[in-house]
């Protein structure tokens, strides 16, 4: 089976403020570098990207939440289908420096990018009960309520047993969604195992809620 190779990789498309890095035969911006974190411990993907701007044209796209569009294709190792991958970022932070030579006013600008579920959960907040569900079926709510950018929440195998009941309610107050989840995460119980860590993230296609067994 061939392999992506992580180092290769054909920019299709980059836009930041919704201006591409060649608007008609102007070049806007340079993308010298580009780099993309996914992984099981986040609800959201993160990135950064490393951008050349001359005459003063970074002040006209970056600033914090500004949305940013990357297009990219992965060749694989043995000469396979072509993986492409696009994701829209928002601009988290970033740090500009000059650039020696020439008389273009260049500058180097290093932008940190976050997902749009990282400003879904630092502006809300949850303050509910759930009585009479299960844990799996109450962080659905959750999630599918305050954190979705992309889709709803993929269960592969709901818990068993409530996570309350009408006299004893679980409560969740004033917590951010992501935490609220979280802490349903420490009550919910599986029949099928012994033992298991579940995990919320966010992967490609969408969200999830799976387990780490063992057994």
């Amino acid at each position: 089976m061939g392999i992506i190779q992580p180092t290769k990789a054909e920019l299709r498309r980059c836009e930041i403020a919704g201006l591409n890095y060649v608007v008609g035969n102007s070049n806007m911006f340079h993308v010298k570098e580009f780099r993309i974190y996914e992984d099981i411990c986040k609800t959201y993907f993160t990135g950064q990207l490393v951008i050349e701007t001359s005459m003063n044209t970074g002040e006209l796209m970056i600033a914090p939440t500004v949305e940013v569009f990357i297009d990219f294709s992965c060749p694989r190792s043995d000469g396979g289908t072509t993986k492409r991958y696009q994701e829209r970022f928002r601009i988290y932070s970033y740090e500009s420096r000059p650039l020696s030579g020439g008389a273009d006013a260049r500058m180097e600008h290093t932008i940190q990018l976050i997902g749009q579920e990282y400003y879904n959960d630092k502006h809300n907040v949850v303050t509910q009960n759930f009585k009479n569900e299960t844990g799996t079926s109450a962080a659905r709510k959750i999630h599918n309520q305050y954190v979705q950018s992309n889709g709803g929440l993929d269960i592969r195998i709901p818990s068993t047993g409530l996570i309350g009941q009408d006299r004893t309610p679980h409560q969740t107050i004033n917590k951010k969604p992501v935490k609220a989840v979280h802490d349903i995460l420490d009550r919910v119980v599986y029949s099928s195992y012994k033992t298991c860590a579940p995990i919320y993230f966010r992967n490609k296609p969408g969200y999830e809620w799976d387990l780490y067994k063992s057994l």
